[in-house]
């Protein structure tokens, strides 16, 4: 302790179990209560604060008809006050001899084994049986008026009747907590239902396909068998606001992708399906050829026209936000739409149904926007 602050120590005999600073000037030194075991109540005892924290005697002694226990003081140092066996005792310091002398205590039925003064400096609150008690602090340091209790009242200083309110509340059954919902994350995961149907899922490194219930994350990267129903996936687009866009889609395999960037595009992309039937354009040099072989060339080309609209595989898709599906030739990327992508042995047809698409063209490298209505439908043709 620095020399020249002021504080109150508690003793107990010989014992020292409290102190309290004070912050201010107001009253000098450092007071010791001491117990008075053989006649009951105590004495507190001043002292001033030399260099390296000594302790000397000054002052008078206070003597306490009450037994101390514990000791609090205001923050400006006018008021001390000490907790006792059945009351709490404030005191001021006396102008004629310096020292302190006691105001007119307050009741506390069962004693006062804990004190504090509020930083404010405006509330006693001591602990006692029955409860925390909370008292306010007059202008001349008395504090008689009783301004909260926990579960005892007091008015005018003295006990009233115990004071009590019974809550009832209704408890949630025990059980195991409920379980977080899945939720899609960007460019890691995202979430699909099956909306109706049966919807299996083959996730990355595996080669089995699982049924799907209920809503359910899964990499990127995986594919979804939606030829039996039809899937709802969800993506996250805003990882700060953890906004998601979802749409739907049937009737074929995909592999679910995401594109990175600020604005990134969920990809629905075809697989499976088998273009051997189609077979492959011979190259060479035609020779002359009579009557008969002439004939038989156009029944080929005949058939080769029809085969090439030969349908390998189609999806069907029907949402808003930003999904594309993505063909052998193209890929459509919708703006809030019902449309279909359609792999041939010619190309891969798109067509929208409602809303409108952009289709990419990848081999003539240009993009050709589809509306309901009007132009509706496109044909990225195979080289």
């Amino acid at each position: 302790m620095r020399a020249g602050r002021r504080a109150w120590i508690l003793g107990c005999t010989t014992l020292l179990c409290a102190i309290a600073a004070s912050p201010a000037h107001a009253i000098s030194g450092v007071y010791a209560l001491q117990e008075n075991v053989a006649a009951g109540g105590g004495t507190l005892v001043q002292y001033t604060v030399g260099p390296g924290g000594t302790l000397a005697a000054a002052g008078p002694d206070t003597p306490l008809t009450a037994t101390p226990q514990a000791i609090t003081v205001t923050p400006d140092g006018r008021f001390a006050y000490v907790g006792a066996v059945s009351s709490v005792i404030p005191l001021t310091r006396a102008a004629a001899n310096g020292g302190l002398e006691p105001l007119a205590p307050d009741s506390a039925a069962g004693g006062a084994s804990a004190i504090l003064v509020n930083p404010q400096g405006t509330r006693v609150i001591h602990g006692q049986a029955g409860g925390t008690f909370t008292r306010a602090i007059n202008a001349d340091g008395t504090s008689t008026a009783q301004v909260w209790t926990g579960t005892r009242t007091l008015r005018n200083g003295g006990p009233a009747a115990r004071t009590s309110r019974v809550v009832t509340a209704t408890a949630p059954p025990l059980g195991p907590p409920t379980p977080t919902p899945p939720r899609p994350h960007l460019g890691r995961s995202v979430t699909v239902s099956a909306e109706r149907g049966t919807i299996l899922v083959r996730v990355p490194r595996s080669r089995r396909y699982v049924p799907i219930g209920r809503l359910t994350e899964i990499p990127l990267g995986s594919i979804v068998d939606a030829r039996k129903g039809r899937a709802r996936i969800t993506a996250e687009v805003d990882p700060r606001t953890g906004r998601t866009q979802s749409s739907l889609f049937y009737d074929w395999f995909f592999r679910v992708l995401q594109t990175k960037g600020p604005k990134p595009i969920t990809e629905a992309r075809l697989v499976k399906g088998s273009f051997l039937p189609c077979g492959g354009r011979k190259r060479g040099t035609r020779a002359k050829a009579g009557p008969a072989v002439a004939g038989g060339l156009r029944a080929q080309s005949a058939a080769r026209r029809k085969q090439s609209k030969r349908k390998v595989r189609h999806l069907w898709g029907r949402g808003n936000g930003s999904f594309r599906t993505g063909g052998k030739r193209s890929a459509a990327t919708v703006r809030g739409t019902w449309w279909l992508v359609e792999d041939r042995c010619d190309g891969t047809v798109t067509r929208v149904k409602t809303g409108r698409v952009d289709v990419r063209d990848f081999r003539l490298k240009k993009t050709i926007r589809l509306r309901a209505g009007k132009r509706s439908l496109y044909l990225a043709k195979a080289p």
